[in-house]
């Protein structure tokens, strides 16, 4: 049989391709294709505490950058006695020093050092006392190394040796918080390699009720109280170790104080889970005995209690009420510590003789009024001495007397020194200017000496040995709607030169006397005469004491009942209508009280009644009564006394 000649050359040259082809598959890479893995990726370098375990975070992934489940590792440890890591990836700190961890997939490399240090030193655990049931707690820790430097990148494990009193907080709340689980004593550990500390907290049970104890009847105005905050549980038992949040008047340390008179609070709280408890009580604050004494201004009064203590209350923004406080709702302790015998207040300032016979003043200073220099000012801008200051000179007084823009004060040997304004003459020394007069000037009085003073806004009086009134200034201030000539004396000057007076009062606009017949008489805006006609109050005596705001007079009869005449808008005539006609006649006080003294500023009044208990009435919109009411038409009892 003959061979097929052309069939073998064409056998072989198929052969020959197949292996060909063959050949070169078995050197090339193998297409990657979706579900193997392509790409193995780690971070640089990790850190492992000696004889811990941590595992090694790594991504495999297909040529898509799909992750791929299983996807059959190999791993070595090329440093086995620093580190060892098993199959899984977790390595196992042996030694300290650094090791490189490979992983293998396929033809596919990639190593990670590891970091093994020197164990801490030690560990500092900085844990709250107690913690209540339901409540978190934060466990703080410090590291520190052999050469007793801290550690701020090493974190150490929290550990819980038991759960009973203690259970972990959600890791991803706080990774060192712990909640209170039940009552008793739960640890904590915290381990950073083979260096470990353990501490204790208290896990109290859960409170349900809070009370404030130590809250004494009532306080003085400057003085304090401690408190204490008492929890109880469901059963009634006192739990201790918690810390409560004090509010109201109450500071950090559970004191309570105030320098304002009146009812304040006292706030004790505590969030527990999340939840508020709390307790709010009110504390009686008053003033350091019973009222003697008065001042009023246009809109503010200060009182004197029989310690020495002032206390005022009012519209403040100059700094009339002493108190730093502007407004002072109720009366409130004048600052400084000072005592005081007697009070004189202007339109927008005050000042008092402390014990020793001294003057001081505060508020506002524009014309000299403090009676000493002032470099500060107040809001609006003016010249004001927030807190007392010492009239300059250092004299001894026996009386004070003031309105509007000047005081004067009486020494024993019946000289006067005035200080303020002198725009009018108001200073009795021969001569008119418009500038300030912060030092107290000696009254040119001549041969009289004085026993009694009293001030207007633009006119001041003395009464002599005699019962002789000596006025200087202007019988009435600059009103354009008052024409005609302007009585004006720059020297003390005779007046009503056949009356012979008991005491004398002044207001705003007017100057009423006594006679010692026990009969009324004043002089100024409402006498158009001025200083030459003195006229009778429309009250019949026997009288024993005016009053006089700015538009309002009140006088007090020798059998304790007070009355009031002239504008009635506010309340000032105390006769519970607020109504009465201005031209109307006299009108009683209500209420049926018996006065020892009255006191009257813009458009308010003040009485002392006779079982020493201060009444106001009139308007209150600036808190100038020192009561809780707002403007009243009858007497409001005075907050702070009893």
């Amino acid at each position: 049989m003959i061979p097929n000649l052309m069939s073998t050359p064409r056998r072989f040259a198929l052969s020959c391709l197949t292996i060909l082809l063959a050949a070169c598959s078995s050197s090339a890479e193998p297409s990657p294709t979706p579900g193997g893995v392509a790409q193995v990726y780690m971070s640089d370098s990790m850190t492992v505490e000696l004889d811990d375990t941590a595992s090694i975070e790594y991504f495999a992934g297909d040529s898509l950058g799909n992750p791929v489940e299983d996807p059959g590792l190999a791993w070595v440890s090329l440093s086995p006695s620093v580190a060892e890591v098993s199959t899984a990836g977790v390595v196992t700190a042996r030694g300290v020093g650094m090791a490189k961890i490979r992983v293998r997939a396929g033809r596919l490399l990639d190593s990670i050092l590891v970091h093994v240090p020197a164990p801490a030193a030690r560990i500092v655990i900085n844990l709250a006392d107690s913690v209540i049931v339901s409540e978190a707690a934060h466990v703080f820790w410090q590291v520190f190394d052999s050469a007793g430097n801290e550690v701020s990148d090493r974190a150490p494990m929290l550990e819980l040796p038991d759960t009973i009193a203690l259970r972990p907080r959600a890791a991803n709340d706080d990774p060192f918080g712990v909640l209170g689980r039940t009552p008793g004593t739960g640890h904590v550990r915290l381990r950073l390699g083979r260096t470990t500390q353990v501490d204790s907290i208290r896990v109290l049970p859960r409170p349900v009720s809070i009370e404030i104890a130590g809250l004494p009847p009532f306080i003085f105005a400057g003085d304090s109280a401690q408190l204490q905050a008492v929890l109880r549980d469901s059963l009634g038992n006192v739990l201790v170790g918690r810390t409560v949040s004090w509010g109201g008047n109450v500071n950090e340390q559970g004191i309570i104080t105030s320098i304002a008179t009146g009812a304040v609070p006292a706030v004790a709280s505590l969030y527990v889970a999340g939840v508020p408890l709390s307790v709010i009580r009110t504390l009686p604050v008053r003033m350091r005995g019973a009222v003697t004494g008065a001042a009023t201004g246009y809109n503010h009064t200060c009182f004197l209690a029989e310690s020495g203590s002032a206390y005022c209350t009012g519209f403040g923004a100059y700094g009339e009420t002493g108190t730093i406080y502007a407004p002072a709702t109720r009366p409130t302790l004048v600052v400084g510590g000072l005592r005081f015998s007697a009070l004189a207040a202007a339109w927008h300032s005050q000042c008092g003789l402390v014990l020793t016979g001294e003057a001081w003043c505060w508020g506002l200073a524009s014309s000299g009024q403090v009676g000493a220099p002032v470099s500060s000012a107040c809001t609006s801008g003016d010249l004001c001495a927030l807190t007392p200051m010492a009239v300059t000179g250092g004299r001894q007084f026996t009386e004070l007397a003031g309105s509007f823009s000047t005081y004067c004060g009486l020494t024993a040997s019946g000289q006067t020194w005035c200080w303020g304004a002198n725009h009018l003459g108001q200073l009795g020394i021969g001569t008119i200017d418009a500038q300030p007069h912060n030092l107290p000037q000696a009254v040119d009085q001549g041969p009289a000496s004085f026993r009694h003073l009293a001030a207007t806004a633009s006119m001041n009086c003395g009464l002599d040995a005699a019962g002789q009134a000596w006025c200087w200034g202007a019988a009435r201030q600059r009103y354009d709607h008052l024409e005609g000539a302007l009585p004006l004396w720059t020297r003390p000057t005779r007046i009503a030169d056949t009356l012979t007076f008991q005491g004398l009062w002044g207001g705003l606009n007017d100057m009423c006397g006594i006679t010692v017949a026990g009969a009324g008489v004043c002089w100024g805006v409402r006498t158009d005469d001025g200083l030459a006609a003195p006229v009778a109050a429309p009250l019949a005596g026997p009288l024993a004491q005016f009053a006089i705001g700015e538009y309002h007079t009140c006088a007090l009869r020798t059998d304790g009942t007070a009355w009031c005449w002239g504008t009635d808008l506010e309340g000032m005539r105390g006769d519970g209508l607020g109504v009465t006609p201005e031209d109307a006649p006299p009108t009683q006080v209500t209420g049926g009280l018996r006065f020892s003294a009255l006191w009257s500023g813009g458009d308010q009044s003040c009485g002392l009644a006779l079982d020493h208990v201060a009444w106001c009435w009139g308007d209150n919109g600036d808190y100038q009564l020192g009561t809780t009411t707002f403007t009243t038409f009858v007497p409001a009892e005075v907050v702070g006394q009893r």
